[in-house]
Protein backbone atom coordinates (compact mmCIF):
# COMPACT_ATOMS: atom_id res chain seq x y z
CA UNK A 1 0.00 0.00 0.00
CA UNK A 2 1.21 3.07 -0.99
CA UNK A 3 1.46 5.79 1.24
CA UNK A 4 1.55 9.29 -0.10
CA UNK A 5 4.37 11.61 1.82
CA UNK A 6 2.49 14.49 3.48
CA UNK A 7 3.40 17.67 1.55
CA UNK A 8 6.13 20.30 2.91
CA UNK A 9 4.14 23.05 4.59
CA UNK A 10 7.26 25.39 4.50
CA UNK A 11 6.71 24.90 0.66
CA UNK A 12 3.40 25.24 0.19
CA UNK A 13 3.21 28.62 2.45
CA UNK A 14 4.06 31.46 -0.18
CA UNK A 15 6.18 34.73 1.73
CA UNK A 16 4.74 38.01 1.10
CA UNK A 17 7.11 40.22 -0.70
CA UNK A 18 9.00 42.56 1.33
CA UNK A 19 7.78 46.03 0.59
CA UNK A 20 10.17 47.93 -1.85
CA UNK A 21 12.05 50.84 -0.47
CA UNK A 22 10.80 53.74 -2.66
CA UNK A 23 11.01 57.34 -1.27
CA UNK A 24 8.05 58.93 -2.40
CA UNK A 25 8.53 62.35 -3.93
CA UNK A 26 6.08 64.69 -1.79
CA UNK A 27 4.57 67.48 -4.15
CA UNK A 28 5.62 71.14 -3.13
CA UNK A 29 3.61 74.43 -4.67
CA UNK A 30 5.12 76.56 -7.22
CA UNK A 31 8.62 78.73 -6.18
CA UNK A 32 8.45 82.29 -7.30
CA UNK A 33 11.45 82.74 -9.48
CA UNK A 34 14.73 85.28 -8.67
CA UNK A 35 15.17 88.44 -11.03
CA UNK A 36 18.83 89.49 -11.34
CA UNK A 37 19.23 92.57 -12.51
CA UNK A 38 22.94 92.58 -13.03
CA UNK A 39 26.09 94.35 -11.53
CA UNK A 40 25.41 98.50 -11.21
CA UNK A 41 27.67 100.27 -13.51
CA UNK A 42 29.88 103.59 -14.34
CA UNK A 43 29.52 104.72 -18.12
CA UNK A 44 30.02 107.67 -20.21
CA UNK A 45 27.88 109.85 -21.93
CA UNK A 46 27.01 108.85 -25.08
CA UNK A 47 27.74 105.55 -24.82
CA UNK A 48 25.85 102.32 -25.51
CA UNK A 49 24.81 100.60 -21.97
CA UNK A 50 23.94 96.61 -21.99
CA UNK A 51 22.19 96.01 -19.13
CA UNK A 52 21.81 91.68 -18.44
CA UNK A 53 19.08 90.10 -16.40
CA UNK A 54 20.09 86.67 -17.65
CA UNK A 55 21.08 85.83 -14.52
CA UNK A 56 17.98 85.42 -13.18
CA UNK A 57 16.52 82.02 -12.68
CA UNK A 58 13.29 79.82 -11.59
CA UNK A 59 13.28 77.02 -8.84
CA UNK A 60 11.56 74.44 -10.96
CA UNK A 61 13.54 75.43 -14.18
CA UNK A 62 10.42 77.50 -15.86
CA UNK A 63 10.95 79.70 -18.89
CA UNK A 64 11.14 83.42 -17.86
CA UNK A 65 9.61 86.23 -19.08
CA UNK A 66 11.68 89.64 -18.42
CA UNK A 67 10.38 92.63 -17.19
CA UNK A 68 12.19 95.89 -17.10
CA UNK A 69 11.05 99.15 -15.93
CA UNK A 70 12.90 102.60 -14.97
CA UNK A 71 12.65 104.23 -11.63
CA UNK A 72 14.84 107.23 -11.49
CA UNK A 73 17.48 108.93 -13.76
CA UNK A 74 17.10 110.87 -17.49
CA UNK A 75 14.54 108.97 -19.48
CA UNK A 76 15.89 106.32 -21.57
CA UNK A 77 14.24 103.99 -24.35
CA UNK A 78 15.30 100.33 -24.43
CA UNK A 79 13.42 96.71 -24.78
CA UNK A 80 11.54 96.34 -21.46
CA UNK A 81 10.60 92.86 -22.45
CA UNK A 82 14.47 91.91 -23.40
CA UNK A 83 16.70 89.81 -20.89
CA UNK A 84 19.38 92.01 -22.11
CA UNK A 85 18.10 95.11 -23.45
CA UNK A 86 20.83 98.18 -24.59
CA UNK A 87 19.68 102.03 -24.27
CA UNK A 88 21.88 105.29 -25.38
CA UNK A 89 23.68 107.14 -22.21
CA UNK A 90 22.01 110.27 -21.96
CA UNK A 91 24.66 113.43 -22.96
CA UNK A 92 25.17 114.47 -19.18
CA UNK A 93 26.12 113.37 -15.75
CA UNK A 94 23.32 111.50 -14.32
CA UNK A 95 22.26 108.57 -12.20
CA UNK A 96 19.53 106.12 -13.32
CA UNK A 97 17.94 103.36 -11.40
CA UNK A 98 16.31 100.60 -13.17
CA UNK A 99 14.11 97.49 -11.41
CA UNK A 100 13.72 93.99 -12.70
CA UNK A 101 11.27 91.56 -12.13
CA UNK A 102 11.25 88.17 -14.22
CA UNK A 103 7.54 85.72 -14.27
CA UNK A 104 7.40 82.22 -14.42
CA UNK A 105 3.90 82.62 -16.00
CA UNK A 106 2.26 81.94 -12.82
CA UNK A 107 4.23 84.17 -10.09
CA UNK A 108 6.41 87.32 -10.13
CA UNK A 109 9.83 87.60 -8.44
CA UNK A 110 11.24 90.68 -5.93
CA UNK A 111 12.39 93.72 -7.92
CA UNK A 112 15.91 93.31 -8.38
CA UNK A 113 17.66 96.79 -8.92
CA UNK A 114 20.63 98.24 -11.03
CA UNK A 115 22.14 101.80 -10.85
CA UNK A 116 23.72 103.06 -14.24
CA UNK A 117 25.87 106.34 -13.28
CA UNK A 118 26.65 108.44 -16.23
CA UNK A 119 29.36 110.62 -16.15
CA UNK A 120 29.00 113.40 -18.83
CA UNK A 121 31.31 115.99 -19.82
CA UNK A 122 31.46 118.22 -16.58
CA UNK A 123 29.83 122.02 -16.65
CA UNK A 124 30.63 124.98 -14.69
CA UNK A 125 28.26 125.77 -12.04
CA UNK A 126 25.99 128.61 -11.88
CA UNK A 127 26.32 131.16 -9.09
CA UNK A 128 23.07 133.14 -7.37
CA UNK A 129 24.05 135.51 -4.76
CA UNK A 130 20.19 135.78 -3.78
CA UNK A 131 18.27 139.81 -4.95
CA UNK A 132 18.86 143.07 -3.30
CA UNK A 133 17.77 143.65 0.07
CA UNK A 134 17.22 146.15 3.09
CA UNK A 135 18.25 145.93 6.68
CA UNK A 136 18.42 148.13 9.45
CA UNK A 137 21.37 148.99 11.95
CA UNK A 138 21.86 146.86 14.52
CA UNK A 139 20.09 143.86 13.02
CA UNK A 140 21.75 140.46 12.09
CA UNK A 141 21.64 140.01 8.17
CA UNK A 142 21.46 136.29 6.09
CA UNK A 143 22.82 135.77 2.87
CA UNK A 144 21.24 133.04 0.84
CA UNK A 145 23.59 131.39 -1.69
CA UNK A 146 21.41 128.88 -1.89
CA UNK A 147 19.54 128.97 -5.20
CA UNK A 148 23.11 128.35 -6.57
CA UNK A 149 23.35 124.97 -8.90
CA UNK A 150 25.18 122.59 -10.82
CA UNK A 151 24.27 121.52 -14.27
CA UNK A 152 26.16 118.31 -13.82
CA UNK A 153 23.51 115.83 -11.18
CA UNK A 154 25.63 114.55 -8.55
CA UNK A 155 28.18 117.32 -7.76
CA UNK A 156 28.76 118.96 -4.47
CA UNK A 157 29.17 122.88 -4.44
CA UNK A 158 31.86 124.74 -2.31
CA UNK A 159 30.97 128.51 -1.53
CA UNK A 160 33.39 131.84 -1.59
CA UNK A 161 31.67 135.32 -0.54
CA UNK A 162 33.63 138.44 -0.78
CA UNK A 163 32.66 142.10 -0.02
CA UNK A 164 32.94 144.02 -2.47
CA UNK A 165 31.78 147.87 -1.51
CA UNK A 166 31.04 149.52 1.61
CA UNK A 167 31.54 149.66 4.80
CA UNK A 168 33.74 146.35 6.10
CA UNK A 169 31.71 144.14 7.81
CA UNK A 170 32.66 140.42 9.04
CA UNK A 171 31.31 137.47 7.65
CA UNK A 172 30.93 134.89 10.19
CA UNK A 173 31.71 132.03 7.45
CA UNK A 174 32.66 133.19 4.05
CA UNK A 175 32.63 129.22 3.18
CA UNK A 176 29.24 128.81 3.86
CA UNK A 177 25.91 129.07 1.06
CA UNK A 178 24.51 131.09 4.05
CA UNK A 179 26.67 133.53 6.58
CA UNK A 180 25.67 136.02 8.59
CA UNK A 181 26.95 139.42 9.44
CA UNK A 182 25.65 142.20 12.15
CA UNK A 183 25.39 145.94 11.03
CA UNK A 184 26.76 147.22 13.93
CA UNK A 185 28.16 151.13 14.47
CA UNK A 186 26.79 152.32 11.18
CA UNK A 187 26.45 156.23 10.69
CA UNK A 188 23.35 156.54 8.09
CA UNK A 189 22.23 155.14 5.33
CA UNK A 190 24.91 152.95 3.27
CA UNK A 191 24.81 150.16 0.44
CA UNK A 192 27.24 146.79 1.09
CA UNK A 193 27.59 144.73 -2.13
CA UNK A 194 28.54 141.10 -1.86
CA UNK A 195 29.53 138.65 -4.77
CA UNK A 196 29.52 135.00 -4.43
CA UNK A 197 31.84 132.37 -6.76
CA UNK A 198 30.64 128.72 -6.44
CA UNK A 199 32.59 125.52 -7.39
CA UNK A 200 32.08 122.02 -8.27
CA UNK A 201 35.59 121.11 -7.47
CA UNK A 202 37.27 121.70 -11.43
CA UNK A 203 35.08 124.48 -12.16
CA UNK A 204 34.01 127.99 -10.87
CA UNK A 205 30.84 129.83 -12.08
CA UNK A 206 30.78 133.56 -12.58
CA UNK A 207 30.38 135.86 -9.64
CA UNK A 208 26.73 136.70 -8.85
CA UNK A 209 26.51 140.09 -7.01
CA UNK A 210 23.68 141.45 -4.38
CA UNK A 211 23.45 145.03 -2.71
CA UNK A 212 22.42 144.92 1.38
CA UNK A 213 21.23 148.75 2.19
CA UNK A 214 21.36 149.15 5.43
CA UNK A 215 18.73 151.62 6.96
CA UNK A 216 18.96 153.37 10.49
CA UNK A 217 15.47 152.36 12.38
CA UNK A 218 12.18 154.24 11.94
CA UNK A 219 10.92 157.05 14.28
CA UNK A 220 8.17 156.76 16.32
CA UNK A 221 5.44 159.61 16.42
CA UNK A 222 3.61 160.48 20.09
CA UNK A 223 1.37 163.24 18.92
CA UNK A 224 0.07 163.19 22.42
CA UNK A 225 -3.37 162.27 24.83
CA UNK A 226 -6.37 163.72 23.33
CA UNK A 227 -7.22 166.76 25.06
CA UNK A 228 -10.34 169.36 25.31
CA UNK A 229 -9.79 173.33 24.38
CA UNK A 230 -12.61 175.83 24.85
CA UNK A 231 -13.63 178.42 22.21
CA UNK A 232 -10.97 181.21 21.33
CA UNK A 233 -8.58 179.54 23.67
CA UNK A 234 -5.47 178.18 22.78
CA UNK A 235 -4.28 174.87 22.79
CA UNK A 236 -0.86 173.54 22.11
CA UNK A 237 -0.09 170.01 21.06
CA UNK A 238 2.93 167.60 22.29
CA UNK A 239 4.75 165.43 20.20
CA UNK A 240 7.60 165.57 22.47
CA UNK A 241 7.29 161.82 23.04
CA UNK A 242 8.57 160.49 19.85
CA UNK A 243 11.48 159.23 19.76
CA UNK A 244 14.35 157.45 17.55
CA UNK A 245 16.36 154.73 18.65
CA UNK A 246 19.14 155.42 16.53
CA UNK A 247 19.41 159.13 18.78
CA UNK A 248 19.34 160.68 15.22
CA UNK A 249 17.49 164.92 15.78
CA UNK A 250 14.22 164.63 14.88
CA UNK A 251 12.04 167.16 12.62
CA UNK A 252 8.08 167.13 12.90
CA UNK A 253 5.40 167.68 10.39
CA UNK A 254 1.91 168.36 12.07
CA UNK A 255 -1.40 168.08 9.71
CA UNK A 256 -4.78 168.18 10.26
CA UNK A 257 -7.35 165.56 9.16
CA UNK A 258 -10.32 166.22 10.65
CA UNK A 259 -12.95 169.27 12.18
CA UNK A 260 -12.66 172.71 11.84
CA UNK A 261 -9.72 174.00 10.13
CA UNK A 262 -7.32 175.52 12.32
CA UNK A 263 -3.56 177.63 12.10
CA UNK A 264 -1.20 175.69 13.48
CA UNK A 265 1.88 177.55 14.19
CA UNK A 266 5.07 176.99 14.11
CA UNK A 267 3.89 173.74 12.01
CA UNK A 268 7.22 172.50 12.12
CA UNK A 269 7.60 172.52 15.86
CA UNK A 270 7.00 169.79 18.51
CA UNK A 271 4.94 171.50 20.07
CA UNK A 272 3.00 173.89 17.77
CA UNK A 273 -0.06 175.65 18.82
CA UNK A 274 -3.53 176.61 17.68
CA UNK A 275 -6.55 178.97 19.07
CA UNK A 276 -9.58 176.44 19.04
CA UNK A 277 -12.77 177.97 16.38
CA UNK A 278 -16.33 179.27 17.92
Amino acid sequence: VGIDAPEDDAADTALPDAAPDVERDVPQGNQPPVAMAGPDQDVAALTQVSLDGSGSSDPEGRRLTYIWTQEQGQTVRFDMASPTPTFMAPANTTEIILALVVSDGDKLSVPDRVTVRVQGPNRAPVSDAGPDRTALIDDVVTLDGGRSRDPDEGDTLSYAWTQTSGTTVQLNDSAAPTPRFRTDGFDGETVLVFSLVVSDGALTSNPSELAVTVRNHRPRAHAGRDGVALQEEEYTLDGTLSDDVDGDELTYRWSQVGGLAVNLTPPGSPTPSFVAPM
